[in-house]
């Protein structure tokens, strides 16, 4: 009787592990003494992948299991948010976060689920057929993606491109017993966030700053314009800290900006006698890209008080 042996680590796990390698003499029961062993992992490994190991005869404290076929993979952001360059390159870069709780499916051809799970605390996921589950049949591997999030360099897996659905990406694989489909490695995008203040009402002429936030989810540059121009300047405020710098909007710059970075921009207003309706885009440009994604806006109704 023979078999392949399933030897599976968590993603991101550092275990000094040693293999013997050399088996027993004689196929013992106790499996023997082995040999040398070799070295499996002596440093961190961002991805979920398995490793091909030649091993031959039994093994003390393991357990010869058949194996069917098994698709594994792991969901970060690529933003670049530890380095700009670094930004949509399909790789798991320093300072790029894992995403996890994500739904991971295993379909059978005609969209119904063979198998559920969710990505881990670092992005990764597993799916494994038996032995008996794997006999050349087609399956997707599908991946459901939060409201605002985009997949920018859609990888192949086992030679075959994904495709999208609305929010769910899918890859066709077929099953073969001992095979493996992956790691399927994806880089994620999310679209900033950019928030404006609720609607009120003013006193016919009373003044108030508006506030309207922006949060970058990648590197780049952002610009922002407002309808209809307003009289004044628009204060552009970093960092949220309170500490304004005076910019007119119709110039429309480009300012650079990181992921993770939060901006404010206050519009100063000054309520007449009827209502007005104003509205503050945000246009994302990321980096390494020529063409901007598209504007972003936010409205605000203003009221004179009774």
């Amino acid at each position: 009787a023979g078999g392949t042996l399933w030897l599976s680590l968590p993603p991101a796990t550092a275990l000094p592990l040693t293999l013997n390698s050399e088996g027993g003499e004689g196929g013992h029961p106790a499996g023997g003494k082995g040999g040398v062993g070799a070295l499996l992992s002596s440093r961190p490994r961002a991805e979920n992948g398995f490793r091909d190991l030649a091993i031959a005869g039994p093994e003390a404290g393991y357990a010869c299991q058949p194996a069917g076929h098994w698709a594994s993979g792991t969901l970060f952001e690529d933003n670049g948010a530890g380095q700009v360059s670094a930004a949509f390159n399909g790789r798991h870069d320093e300072g790029e976060t894992f995403l996890s709780g994500w739904p991971v499916a295993l379909l059978e051809a005609d969209g119904k689920p063979l198998m559920q799970t969710r990505t881990d605390p670092v992005g990764g996921f597993v799916l494994r057929l038996d032995e008996a589950d794997s006999h050349g049949q087609p399956l997707l591997v599908q991946v459901t993606a939060p409201a605002g999030w985009s997949l920018p360099r859609p990888p192949a897996l086992d030679g075959n491109p994904g495709r999208q659905q609305g929010r769910q990406w899918r890859w066709p694989i077929r099953a073969t017993a001992d095979q493996h489909s992956g790691p399927l490695n994806l880089g994620w995008l999310a679209r900033p966030g950019w928030q404006g203040p609720a609607d009120r009402q003013l006193a016919p002429g009373a003044t108030a700053v508006l506030t309207f936030r922006y949060q970058a989810t990648v590197s780049g540059a952002v610009r922002f314009g407002a309808e209809p121009q307003p009289a004044g300047s628009l204060l552009m405020d970093r960092n949220c800290s309170g500490d304004s710098e005076e910019w007119q909007a119709s110039d429309s710059p480009w300012w650079p900006v990181h992921a993770g970075e939060q901006w404010c921009v206050r519009m100063p207003v000054k309520m007449g006698e009827q209502s007005v309706r104003l509205t503050v885009s945000a246009t994302t440009r990321p980096a390494g890209q020529t063409r901007p994604w598209p504007a972003q806006a936010q409205t605000v109704n203003l009221q004179p008080a009774p």
